[in-house]
């Protein structure tokens, strides 16, 4: 049986104040992104899990949301989808860069260690993801329903040659490129009905 699609991908971005300062095209991108996301989920709901597109996080004032969510059986995913340029991401001490370069030590240096650098990319480093799980988490909690929240998931809809193996985001999710994300749904993402008692609940959050 079809599980059920609740909300629009892409829908949210016009109201996410996050978005207020981005260009047109990095706008139009993101939409993209969340739609073309959205697309593979559809597929996933025809399994039976149900899919749920534009929530608002429970959180009073917080203006962030997230993107998708699936529920199979009593668990549920939380996905957050990105349209981000091609290059090199890496985390070092908490601080995410684009691309590396080694600078060689100066020549009256002391120091003989080189020093790796690439330009800060501080949107990769964005708190969404585990503040979204731990506050849908509570929400479920207060309303007495029993739901296990699998490993979130970061959708990077990025076709070019990007590599993301030093990238480590808060929150640790799996970090999955949109080439491979039919792949990882199906190995992920069990074919069992959505718990009717979570979808009612997370539909109150869909914008």
């Amino acid at each position: 049986m079809r599980g059920q699609v609740i909300g629009t991908a892409g829908g949210g971005l016009t109201g996410d104040d996050s978005w207020a300062n981005a260009s047109r095209g990095a706008q139009e991108a993101g939409r993209v992104a969340e739609v073309q996301v959205g697309n593979t989920l559809s597929r996933v709901a025809e399994r039976g899990p149900a899919v749920l597109h534009d929530l608002r996080i429970p959180i009073p004032g917080f203006t962030a949301n997230v993107d998708h969510v699936i529920v199979h059986g009593s668990r549920v995913i939380v996905i957050d989808s990105k349209a981000w340029a091609a290059g090199r991401y890496w985390t070092f001490r908490g601080r995410t860069r684009i691309g590396f370069r080694l600078l060689a030590p100066k020549r009256d240096s002391k120091d003989a260690v080189r020093t790796l650098i690439g330009q800060h990319a501080p949107h990769c480093d964005k708190k969404t993801i585990p503040t979204a799980v731990s506050a849908m988490k509570r929400y479920l909690e207060q309303q007495g329903i029993d739901a296990q929240f699998d490993r979130p998931m970061l959708a990077i809809w990025q076709d070019r040659q990007t590599s993301f193996a030093g990238y480590r985001p808060q929150g640790d999710p799996a970090v999955v490129v949109g080439k491979n994300l039919g792949r990882w749904m199906r190995r992920k993402v069990k074919p069992h009905p959505a718990d009717p008692a979570i979808i009612h609940a997370l539909a109150q959050l869909v914008n």
